[in-house]
């Protein structure tokens, strides 16, 4: 599908809206071969927007549980990768919320180009991989994939844009409209040291709860000096 989106003017300076796809990205059930759904947004610069200098687009998945995986461009040339995980109760997890929450990334961004993309990966069945998300710009990946653990299935696309337009494509004609990002070329992400570097950061930081260890590791694309350094920076250890 191949779709234009123009939002009005008219909601307002401090307005946004949010569109979700009609449909979600299902697992496929005793599956041989990696599954791979993508889609991407393009801005598309229109005359009256030029004078507005707040302009965002933000491009993700969300599931039913509402945990979701966001790439957030501005007109600031700020971007970020934000995840967000459902946490449970009573396990102390307010401040490594904020190390889950946030990745930002370092691009020289200008403004009207950016063709933004979103894509979910699934494993074969018959392996251990990681099911994840990873973002590309204008044709390439950003970032390090965000792992899923669990409740991985049903994913839906959604974009949230504040006072500018864009472009769709869910890849339906791909002869006519194909990708900015090549597909073909796309390395799938293998992560086997899961249970070795979680083991090893919960003898690093036995105070914090291992399900925040754990939800961290993902989010950050199972780099355990990554999570290290976030950690530390937030539980200084005592010298």
């Amino acid at each position: 599908m191949f779709l234009t989106i123009v939002l009005g003017l008219s909601l307002g300076h401090d307005k946004s809206a949010t569109i979700y796809a009609e449909n979600s990205f299902e697992k496929q059930k005793d599956s041989s071969d990696y599954s791979l759904f993508y889609f991407e947004v393009k801005y598309i610069g229109k005359s009256n927007e030029e004078r507005i200098n707040h302009k965002s687009i933000h491009l993700g998945l969300e599931n039913s549980s509402k945990s979701y995986a966001s790439l957030n461009f501005s007109v600031y040339g700020g971007k970020q990768i934000q995840f967000k995980v459902q946490t449970k109760k009573g396990h102390g997890f307010d401040n490594l919320d904020k190390v889950i929450a946030r990745r930002y990334i370092g691009l020289a961004v200008h403004w009207p180009a950016p063709i933004l993309g979103c894509g979910l990966v699934y494993p074969p069945s018959t392996t251990n991989n990681f099911s994840y998300i990873f973002f590309t710009h204008n044709g390439k990946q950003i970032g390090n994939p965000i792992l899923l653990n669990g409740n991985c299935d049903g994913y839906k696309p959604y974009i949230q844009l504040k006072s500018c337009s864009v472009e769709t494509n869910f890849g339906k004609d791909l002869k006519a409209n194909p990708f900015v990002y090549d597909l073909s070329k796309h390395v799938f992400h293998k992560y086997s040291d899961y249970e070795k570097d979680l083991n090893e950061l919960i003898e690093m930081f036995p105070l914090i709860a291992k399900e925040g260890i754990e939800l961290i590791l993902l989010a950050k694309g199972g780099i355990k000096e990554i999570v290290s350094e976030n950690l530390n920076a937030i539980f200084p250890k005592n010298t």
